[in-house]
């Protein structure tokens, strides 16, 4: 008959499993942290693809080209009122806003018979997912933990960052910073002179981009160039395709009139020139007419 183990020799054997299983837990422990770190990471850098799109997107020219939230709605997503923890930015993956504010080509608006801006036609309005909805949790780190978002700034930057500190002391994970830029240009004729209002020429720069508050329809900004002024700047612009329109006026009427269309970068603008054709006539001086001493 064979003889079955002892209470002692059992007692071994659990013990040594035991210590083999400490052992591989301890081991693991790091490809864990790790695992949740590279996960923190990609949601992270999702959320920034969501907003600002990808930054290998390339015309043929090798020209960046501006997708996401951002460039279709023409603001950065706004913390949704009353979202539980993880749901903040539902503005991403929620579908409602595509019947809310419906993606499609828009015209300008008419603000007056002379400020007639239908003619511009920009694509807006919301045409995600921008980011597949997450799970029941929402938004959350690799340890589980909700993401911290703030707003702040002038151009408006939205912040997201995920706090490592109680998991990984030693490693630090920067944020995601999403920003509003800064589009800054000038206007000149083709003898190379600026463009710039004075006397009875005036001369006027126009932003045409979705509207922030009605994101399925356009607004447009001015900014009157001026001789103390002479280069147009758009400050808070939402990063996408933008149009340009400026406008020379002499007398009350107008003398040049031109569009054009420009990708906004995540960087923004600050050399964009618009050129026009030949200066508007100056008007010969006013001679007084001469007394007549008799």
């Amino acid at each position: 008959m064979k003889r079955g183990f002892t209470l002692i020799e059992l007692l071994i054997v659990l013990t040594i499993l035991s210590v083999l299983t400490l052992v591989a837990v301890q081991s693991l422990g790091p490809l864990a942290e790790q695992a949740s770190y590279e996960s923190t990471r990609t949601t992270l850098d999702r959320i920034e693809e969501a907003v600002m799109g990808p930054e290998s997107l390339r015309q043929t020219d090798g020209t960046p080209i501006i997708s996401g939230f951002v460039a279709d709605v023409g603001r950065l997503p706004m913390m949704v009122d009353g979202s539980p923890p993880g749901w903040e930015l539902q503005e991403l993956w929620n579908d409602e806003f595509a019947t809310t504010f419906p993606y499609g080509t828009r015209p300008g608006p008419v603000l007056f018979a002379d400020e007639n801006f239908s003619h511009i036609r920009l694509a807006c309005g919301w045409r995600g997912p921008y980011l597949r909805p997450p799970s029941t949790a929402g938004l959350r780190d690799g340890w589980g933990k909700p993401l911290a978002y703030l707003f702040s700034g002038d151009p408006l930057t939205l912040e997201v960052a995920a706090d490592l500190t109680a998991e990984m002391p030693s490693v630090a994970e920067p944020p995601r910073m999403m920003s509003l830029v800064t589009l800054v240009g000038r206007i000149v004729y083709d003898d190379g002179t600026p463009a710039v209002g004075n006397g009875n020429v005036s001369v006027n720069a126009f932003l045409i981009s979705p509207d922030a508050g009605i994101p399925d329809s356009l607004s447009v900004t001015q900014f009157a160039v001026t001789e103390e002024a002479p280069d147009f700047v758009f400050s808070s612009v939402a990063p996408g395709l933008r149009a340009i329109r400026v406008v020379v006026r002499q007398d009350g009427n107008e003398f040049a009139d031109k569009t054009v269309y420009r990708h906004v970068l995540r960087s923004g603008i600050s050399d964009l020139q618009i050129e026009l054709g030949t200066p508007p006539p100056v008007a010969p001086p006013v001679t007084p007419p001469e007394e007549n001493d008799d």
